[in-house]
């Protein structure tokens, strides 16, 4: 018995599915799923775009110590990668391309720094 594939991705359908005649309300049910996740990460390159006017205090609060970027050291694309350890000790990166900054990294930690936590608790709003 063959595989039948389907879709840009060619994921063959499981024999349950085929054998069962859902195909069709699977396959809805599943690209259900695949949109909640690309909204759940941001996009499909897993980052969470932030808009310029956050970018100075979210990259100031982020980062305690930063790390040599050499490997973006030869992009031609007009690339600004900054990266390094984060207050909470995990890596993060932020890539600066005219008025489009894009954050990768954990989003607790994002989120964290929007809502002042990682500031010491006199200095929070």
């Amino acid at each position: 018995m063959g595989l039948r594939l389907h879709g840009h991705h060619e994921q063959p359908l499981p024999d349950h599915i085929r054998r069962s005649g859902g195909a069709d309300r699977e396959i809805r049910h599943l690209e259900h799923r695949a949109a909640e996740a690309r909204v759940l990460m941001g996009n499909c390159y897993n980052y969470t775009p932030i808009p310029p006017a956050e970018a100075s205090c979210i990259i100031a609060h982020l980062f305690v110590e930063l790390a040599l970027p050499c490997s973006c050291c030869k992009r031609e694309d007009g690339v600004i990668v900054i990266q390094g350890k984060t207050y909470d000790g995990s890596n993060a990166r932020v890539t600066i391309k005219g008025e489009e900054v894009r954050y990768y990294g954990k989003q607790r930690t994002l989120a964290a720094i929007r809502a002042g936590q990682c500031r010491p608790p006199a200095l929070r709003p």
